[in-house]
């Protein structure tokens, strides 16, 4: 989510630069433009599967502090810190999902403007 404001801007700024035109310049710098997009939204992707592999690790360890913890208060605090990565899985997930449709969109893009381009 905290992100998804930054792809869109970018997917959508690329789209701009890379309208297909006569000009064998445009098309190489929209080509480029969309390769830089991609790369950086998978190096993103990437980012966000590291914190679901992360944050779900951390949700384990505090499924078992909860069992083993000895007062109310103890677990109640625990059970709320499992509620926090539960939303940070979520959110990395759901970031995922939004990255995932966005690169299909700018690869088709760009397998497009390749295509014009021959």
């Amino acid at each position: 989510m905290r992100y998804s404001f930054l792809l869109f801007a970018v997917f959508f700024q690329i789209i701009g630069c890379s309208a297909p035109d006569n000009s064998q310049g445009e098309d190489e710098k929209g080509l480029k433009d969309l390769d830089r997009a991609i790369e950086a939204i998978e190096d993103r992707r990437n980012a966000e599967l590291r914190i679901v592999e992360e944050q779900t690790e951390m949700r384990n360890v505090l499924r078992e502090n909860v069992d083993q913890a000895k007062s109310k208060g103890m677990r109640e605090k625990i059970e709320r810190e499992l509620r926090m990565k539960e939303i940070s899985i979520q959110r990395a997930k759901r970031n995922l999902a939004n990255q995932d449709s966005l690169l299909n969109q700018l690869r088709f893009k760009r397998d497009s403007l390749e295509r014009f381009k021959e």
